[in-house]
């Protein structure tokens, strides 16, 4: 029993309209999960405002019906005599008249009680019930030692797809960061040895570590004690610095709000905030301020994002004296990192790329990709550029075991006839 059928059945538990072993399966669920507790509790709470709503009507609807039970028993009955000396005996219809008379006055006082013509106010109509429990999304990354809590010190794990209400904090660990991702509401990651609060659907609060969030045409904000950070559409980092509070907009416009200040922030721009208020403001470089982001992304197979990071760190390649660290970002992706390289030396813009870009990607292509990219990579092979398809070649080397055939030549010459049939053959004997 996971959180979704727990929720289908929680009115028909309540209501004592499932079979045991049904009752036993969601009783064993709600014991040990703090979000579905928290629902069943609230749905139950509700469930007993209605009631004790109806009350009132229920005594008022039984006092109407005695009052005209009372009013024909009390009406006189027709004069008895001797049946030999009787008068001929009147129409029915003649003793009717009392107990007419009792149903009407009976129906004048059910319409004074209920004055029909009177509708009930917004107000008095919803004041007996219980606010439905909002839920923010589910959890779209997580490692084993995500926790979340719906009650004060009450964490327990959180496992991938878990659905996160309003009123819940997660929190992770030293070992990787999460993501939520929102329904209809910002998607939130969270680096390592982080924590947040679910304020509601288009809310959340900081709480410790470093925070990134993404929304589209989705009003959104971050709160730290007094300070919110609020934007429409874009993205921004936020994280608990060494002297305050340190964000970073990569897109969209953020508004920063301190107590009686407000500042706009635009993308590629860092700002530093203490005690004091706004302290710092300059021009930054996104990529190296999210370099924490990649081991999240390369989670979630074939990632537009993820491939745009890629060809972001590949751009950047030859423009600095810190090309390492591009390099060793994309080399930490590991295999995620291997569709997005394809791709850029797949490009049609292959022949205005920098050569130096090309033969980077393609040694890191040789050394993250992985057996099920044999296919492309042999297709790279065809590629112009000798020192491209020597190191495609190395790549095929080292995950097939397979030795090409050397050739001696002035220019590098890959096996191309050689690998086509080793694929052959490798597809023949799969089937």
């Amino acid at each position: 029993m996971n959180c979704e059928q727990t929720r289908l059945q929680i009115n028909a538990l309540i209501d004592g309209e499932v079979n045991r072993q049904t009752r036993e399966a969601l009783q064993q669920h709600i014991a040990h999960c703090d979000a579905c507790r928290a629902l069943v509790e609230a749905q139950k709470i509700q469930h007993r405002e209605l009631l004790d709503a109806f009350v009132g009507t229920r005594e008022t609807s039984d006092q109407f019906a005695d009052a005209i039970v009372a009013a024909i028993s009390n009406a006189p009955a027709p004069p008895t005599s001797n049946l030999v000396a009787a008068k001929p005996s009147s129409p029915f219809w003649a003793n009717l008249g009392p107990i007419v008379a009792a149903l009407a006055a009976g129906f004048l006082i059910a319409v004074l009680i209920f004055q029909p013509w009177q509708k009930p106010s917004n107000e008095t109509a919803n004041k007996n019930v219980e606010p439905t429990v909002e839920q923010f999304g589910k959890i779209s990354v997580a490692s084993t030692s995500l926790e979340m809590a719906t009650e004060p010190d009450r964490w327990q794990s959180c496992s991938l797809n878990h659905e996160v209400f309003a009123g819940t904090q997660l929190r992770t660990a030293n070992d990787m960061g999460a993501e939520l991702q929102g329904l209809n509401s910002p998607t939130i990651r969270l680096d390592k040895n982080s924590q947040i609060a679910i304020r509601s659907a288009s809310s959340i609060e900081l709480l410790a570590g470093r925070i990134s969030l993404h929304s589209t045409d989705q009003p959104a904000s971050v709160t730290v004690d007094d300070k919110t950070f609020s934007l429409r559409s874009g993205a921004f980092v936020l994280r608990h610095g060494v002297s305050g509070l340190e964000v970073t907009v990569l897109d969209g416009t953020l508004i920063v709000n301190h107590k009686e200040l407000s500042t706009t922030v635009s993308a590629g721009t860092s700002v530093e905030l203490n005690s004091q208020g706004l302290a710092t403001k300059s021009s930054t470089n996104s990529l190296q301020g999210t370099r924490w982001l990649g081991p999240i992304l390369a989670q979630k197979k074939n990632d537009p994002e993820l491939a745009k990071r890629v060809q972001q760190l590949l751009s950047e390649i030859g423009q600095s004296k810190l090309d390492h660290l591009q390099v060793d970002e994309i080399r930490s992706l590991g295999h995620a990192a291997a569709t997005p390289l394809i791709a850029y030396l797949n490009s049609n813009a292959t022949e205005n790329q920098d050569l130096q870009k090309r033969q980077t990607a393609a040694r890191l292509l040789a050394d993250v990709a992985s057996y099920e990219d044999v296919e492309l990579l042999i297709k790279l092979l065809d590629d112009p550029d000798p020192s491209v398809t020597q190191m495609i070649e190395r790549g095929l080397s080292r995950i097939t075991g397979r030795q090409p055939k050397i050739r001696k030549a002035k220019v590098f010459q890959p096996d191309q006839k050689g690998w086509k049939n080793w694929l052959n053959n490798r597809q023949t004997d799969d089937a």
